[in-house]
């Protein structure tokens, strides 16, 4: 278990390749949150299953690392994270994406497809973030794409959706 075992250190900038760990649900929460030198994106066990909430919170990495299909949860995973640039893949368990990517002000590149479940705040004050997205079921559309600013390509929201959709749009200009 992993539970926050580098929260806070503030000058943590190491390589680690986690890969060869056994490790399971929510053994890598808040990992790496708020390790604000951390550059270097950790490699992931491949075969982790649960819950990432966290985890990479406050961050300065650029890229995502590959995110594990048996992920379930990204609550808050790169919240903050002010150099994330680029997200290669999303886990096809997951369905909560609530924050995750709140304050990612650099953040240009997502996957296209895949998202479902809890939406709320996904995307907030992701202010460089203009793409196709295509979100397939959402339990909460609540502030997704807040101070999104440089969306001009609308989003394909799905017919239903459960929960709220309050200021999901708030403050996008184009």
């Amino acid at each position: 278990r992993m539970h926050q075992a580098f929260e806070g250190c503030s000058k943590f900038n190491q390589q680690l390749d986690l890969s060869n760990l056994n490790l399971n649900d929510g053994a890598l929460e808040g990992t790496f949150g708020n390790c604000k030198s951390l550059t270097y994106t950790p490699i992931l066990p491949s075969n982790y299953t649960g819950r990432l909430n966290e985890t990479f919170q406050d961050t300065k990495i650029t890229t995502a690392p590959i995110l594990p299909d048996g992920v379930t949860s990204l609550n808050n995973t790169f919240r903050d994270c002010s150099e994330l640039t680029t997200v290669g893949n999303i886990p096809s368990a997951c369905n909560n994406y609530n924050g995750t990517f709140w304050g990612c002000t650099k953040l240009t590149s997502v996957p296209e497809e895949g998202w479902n479940g809890n939406m709320e705040s996904t995307f907030r004050d992701c202010n460089l973030l203009n793409q196709r997205i295509v979100i397939n079921s959402a339990s909460n559309l609540s502030f997704t794409f807040r101070e999104c600013s440089s969306l001009s390509i609308t989003p394909t929201l799905p017919e239903v959706v459960e929960g709220s959709m309050d200021s999901c749009f708030h403050s996008c200009s184009n």
